[in-house]
């Protein structure tokens, strides 16, 4: 699974396919599997023709998990 690290955590994510980019963002407790690979979205995006990101939220999914309230603020989560 492929990582980068942004500031003290590391964001697994996923970016496969080719042509015009489509990023998904899953919601809260969840992840990318359970949001887009497992229901599929992910290869039908993917088979449409389209370059395909998607990332575990900071403390979701396989992406590390922190503990200080303050490193879930948006402005942090939007950074990555």
């Amino acid at each position: 699974m492929p990582t980068f690290k942004n500031g003290p955590v590391e964001i697994a994510y996923l970016d496969e396919g080719e042509g015009e980019t489509i990023l998904l963002i899953h919601g809260f407790a969840s992840s990318k599997e359970v949001n887009w690979v497992q229901p599929g979205w992910f290869a039908t995006l993917k088979a449409a023709g389209r370059r395909v990101i998607a990332l575990d939220n900071r403390g979701h999914g396989q992406s590390g998990k922190l503990y200080d309230p303050a490193d879930y603020h948006t402005t942090a989560m939007a950074s990555d």
